[in-house]
């Protein structure tokens, strides 16, 4: 018998040897979202006017993500308080909320996808995300460290993690 609530989310745990400003900036900016999530970002306010690419997402800003091989995914922004927590919507029935808490001259940072789809569906999310995000996520705390960017940017394939 499938756990329903095991299925329904996501959450995982980082320390990053970054203040939490960058951290929230890297989130909520389309230059710092460019640097090691999607490889095109553009982030539009309400009315859907283009935003600059270092002006933060707000509450009802709309993003568009897109990666190579043509993958996209178009969202918006659900609460971004400023500091410490942003809150956005990623597909059809999907919320992705980080917290960020200060540690000294690091940030913990936690990503929590809840999904709002049938167990099932929600099962083939966890297995296809779950991966997805421990890159992601690895790789947002080797840029704002200092270290390498471990996105794959010149092979087109959609066969790889780390594209």
């Amino acid at each position: 018998m499938m756990n329903e609530d095991k299925v329904r989310r996501i959450r995982q745990r980082i320390h990053i040897e970054a203040p939490m400003e960058a951290v929230y900036t890297a989130w909520t900016t389309s230059k710092g979202l460019m640097g090691w999530f999607p490889t095109e970002v553009v982030l539009m306010d309400a009315g859907g006017d283009e935003l600059p690419s270092d002006r933060r997402g707000r509450p009802g800003d709309r993003y568009h993500f897109a990666w190579r091989g043509g993958v996209t995914e178009d969202g918006q922004f659900v609460e971004a308080n400023g500091a410490d927590r942003v809150r956005m919507t990623f597909g059809e029935g999907i919320e992705v909320t980080v917290r960020l808490e200060n540690a000294g001259d690091s940030t913990m940072m936690e990503l929590l996808q809840e999904n709002s789809r049938s167990p099932e569906e929600n099962l083939d999310l966890m297995l296809g995300y779950g991966p997805g995000w421990a890159f992601y996520i690895t790789n947002l705390k080797s840029i704002l460290e200092g270290g390498k960017d471990l996105r794959d940017l010149t092979h087109d394939t959609g066969e790889l993690l780390n594209v």
